[in-house]
């Protein structure tokens, strides 16, 4: 009976959970890098280990998980050479990763395909037309749509005109474009700290930001953007 509680659970969770993803740190010689799987499989390698890189990452799959939940056609995703030798990853004219030459060859050599990505995106949209709930397993709370501001003491400004910003557990750096949808009036803010008292939509801003969101209220809703 045990058994088949447990068996019963995994499939309950695995309908609610489509996906499981897990960032690998790895070192080969002098060069650091970090690889992405995706239920178990890797699906994307990039170079560094800083927290601008795992920001990046992150970046990504908050990126693959909006794009997947507005119902874009996983056929559309395509992979284009930029200026500088090295190429972005498209889909639906939004851009979910941008590699430099030498991560293009890297992604190459460890066989990370784009048609690879293209089928874990057709894995993750549900055929009954309701939206997918394609979070992520390990990380059930870390994507849920970021949507609301709150008046926090964050001192001071990041870095000249961008404001600072607390979240949970956002990597420290991370920059996000905050845009007020009533006056279409919009600030860049940088994640300086982690804050357990702001909510997991939301971010920590001060009161210099919300005045320069034009906002009347510190709990309003807001639009967000990872850059």
């Amino acid at each position: 009976m045990a058994w088949r509680l447990l068996i019963i659970l995994c499939f309950l969770t695995s309908c609610l959970y489509p996906f499981d993803y897990e960032v690998i740190r790895n070192h080969e010689g002098d060069q650091d890098s970090l690889s992405l799987y995706l239920n178990n499989r890797e699906y994307l390698c990039v170079l560094g280990n800083d927290p601008t890189t795992t920001k990046r990452v992150y970046s990504f799959v908050a990126k693959l998980i909006e794009q997947s939940e507005l119902r874009n056609d996983p056929e559309s995703i395509l992979v284009r050479s930029t200026t500088k030798g090295g190429s972005e990853i498209v889909w639906q004219d939004s851009t979910l990763m941008v590699l430099s030459s030498a991560e293009t060859l890297l992604n190459e050599k460890r066989q990370n395909s784009l048609a690879r990505l293209k089928d874990f995106a057709k894995s993750i949209q549900l055929d009954n037309g309701s939206p997918p709930i394609a979070i992520p397993m390990q990380a059930k709370v870390k994507f849920k749509p970021i949507n609301h501001v709150q008046l926090t003491d964050v001192a001071g400004q990041a870095f000249g005109a961008i404001f600072p910003a607390s979240h949970p557990f956002l990597p420290i750096g991370t920059r996000m474009r905050v845009l007020n949808p009533h006056k279409d009036w919009s600030i860049v803010v940088q994640v300086v700290r982690h804050d357990k008292g702001v909510s997991d939509i939301s971010l920590g801003i001060n009161s210099k930001a919300i005045r320069a969101l034009g906002l009347d209220e510190a709990g309003a809703a807001v639009k967000t953007q990872f850059i």
